[in-house]
């Protein structure tokens, strides 16, 4: 046989082959819909255990071609709304329909995530991406009043360590410790723009967080992106890992109002030490005095005849935990808020406004309250009876419009005022910590030491009042209320702002684009009554 006949031949054989894998395949056709027979675009189909998929029209309506024969199940995805499999039989050289009508979820994330190549299945994605889930469940059925509530034990690997005080900076971590001198703090990406989250000192060792002025209120969704992907997505800034943001949108239907109202208090439950004191004698005398532990067991220098004191009782008191002088209280929250949204098929809207305004546990004390009013007459201000405290002010719009069936364009925009209050703090010898836990050991003056300054004399006389007159009330250099005069005070105005434009010429094809503001300016001042 010659070479022109083998080809021929072999050629022969190939279009046969041909024909009866294609005989062997099927199609299958349908339409993908919400409740109320909107159709969805750009949904995506697949057939399970295969390879082959496709993405819905305008009109919510899909095509899978070389589907192989057989039983298979057909699973429709789409961003917001439960997926759904259904099962199809599949003959060769036949067309078969499969219709969806989709629900609306909140959120949908946790089976379709989107990548720098696209939509894909969760399973299909080589790193760790973990989402919230229902975030606005979370938030009105649980104590969440900022973001480090929100995120704290809720997505696995995701460490976070709560400021100390009201308003104060938490310490999150989404991949551990990666550098010793450098940030280790996760970048976070809002509605597609980058948010600063940085800190500022205020008084003593106390930093306050930009992340403050972001409202558990009005967000949808928070993803959180640990793999290589979040590389690929935001260059090598994001080697500490991705938090990234999605805020609420209006849904097409009639216009929803929600209000929320919420009071919360704020309790130390922190177990503080007590402090003691040795009370004794000298050899060959009666009266009381303060023993020192050096003193009751080495000579002092001078003395021949060994310990200068002799142990007779041991007192003890714990300044922090006595209700008459404590300037640990219980603290205190509210919070109102607004949303309303809605809108057609071609413009929805989402508005929120909120307002939430918090106390800590820290309150002046009833003795120093009194030496403002009677001896200094000076009131008492706001700020130096609660010294901790922060104020949040709120407001977020967002508009969507699809003006044609290939383009849209969604704007959104932030308003945040927030105020913070703090007094001088941790190291600082005028901290409240110090004086009120390094406390002498009594309460008043213990029997028959009344006469000698509670059994402390001389170089070591205790004073009775601070520096500045002050009467101390058991406490320790200073008095509480004299602290809480000095207070560091912080205004904060921030706006944010995104537009997103998305074009989509044809139905495998399209283009977004995002650009975004985030500016915000800030007044820190001490302020001294």
């Amino acid at each position: 046989m010659s070479r022109t006949r083998w080809t021929l031949f072999a050629l022969a054989v190939f279009v046969v082959g041909f024909a009866r894998v294609a005989q062997a395949q099927g199609t299958v056709t349908g339409r993908i819909t919400a409740e109320g027979n909107i159709p969805l675009a750009d949904a995506r189909v697949l057939v399970v255990s295969t390879t082959v998929s496709a993405t819905t029209n305008e009109d919510g309506r899909f095509t899978l071609k070389g589907v192989p024969s057989g039983t298979f199940d057909i699973q429709a995805l789409h961003v917001g709304f439960q997926s759904q499999k259904k099962s199809v039989t599949v003959t060769a050289g036949s067309t078969t329909n499969a219709d969806f009508v989709m629900k609306q979820a909140v959120v949908q994330l946790e089976e379709v995530v989107t990548t720098a190549t696209g939509q894909q299945r969760r399973v299909e994605l080589g790193n760790a991406i973990q989402t919230l889930g229902n975030v606005n469940k979370k938030v009105e059925e649980t104590p969440i009043t900022s973001m480090q509530d929100l995120l704290q034990s809720k997505a696995p690997g995701v460490n976070v360590l709560s400021g100390s005080v009201t308003g104060g900076t938490p310490t999150i971590r989404v991949r551990g410790v990666s550098s010793i001198n450098l940030s280790n703090a996760p970048i976070w990406v809002v509605d597609g723009v980058r948010y600063n989250t940085n800190t500022f000192g205020t008084a003593g060792q106390t930093n306050i967080s930009l992340l403050n002025n972001l409202s558990p209120e009005e967000i949808e969704d928070i993803e959180i992106v640990k793999g290589p992907s979040a590389a690929t997505l935001y260059g090598t800034n994001a080697a500490n890992g991705v938090v990234v943001v999605t805020t609420k949108k209006g849904r097409a239907g009639s216009t929803r109002w929600t209000f929320t109202g919420e009071s919360r208090t704020l309790d130390d439950r922190n177990n503080y030490q007590a402090q003691y004191a040795n009370f004794g004698h000298r050899n060959g005398s009666t009266a009381s005095i303060r023993c020192q532990l050096p003193q009751m067991v080495t000579p002092k220098f001078g003395f021949a005849d060994g310990a200068t004191c002799a142990s007779d009782s041991v007192t003890s008191y714990n300044y922090l935990e006595d209700p008459d002088v404590t300037f640990i209280k219980l603290g205190r929250g509210s919070l109102f808020g607004t949303q309303v949204s809605g809108g057609t098929d071609a413009v929805r809207f989402f508005v929120n406004g909120s307002m939430d305004n918090e106390f800590g546990v820290v309150q002046m004390p009833a003795g120093d309250i009194n030496y403002y009013d009677q001896v200094l007459h000076v009131p008492v201000t706001n700020s130096m009876f609660h010294p901790r405290q922060q104020q949040k002010y709120n407001l977020r719009s967002n508009l969507t419009a699809q003006l044609s069936p290939k383009f849209d364009i969604t704007a959104q925009a932030g308003f945040g005022k927030s105020s913070n209050t703090i007094e001088p703090d941790n190291s600082l010898i005028i901290g409240l910590l110090y004086v009120g836990q390094a406390g002498y050991g009594w309460k008043g003056c213990p029997k028959g030491t009344e006469t000698t300054g509670c059994g402390m004399t001389g170089a070591d006389g205790k004073a009775f009042t601070d520096p500045t007159g002050f009467p101390l009330n058991e406490a320790n250099s200073f008095a509480p209320g004299d602290i809480m005069q000095y207070v560091t005070t912080d205004d904060i105005l921030r706006f944010t702002g995104s537009t997103t434009l998305n074009y989509r010429p044809v139905t495998w094809l399209q283009n977004e684009g995002t650009i975004g503001l985030d500016w915000r300016t800030s007044t820190c001042f001490t302020c001294v009554a």
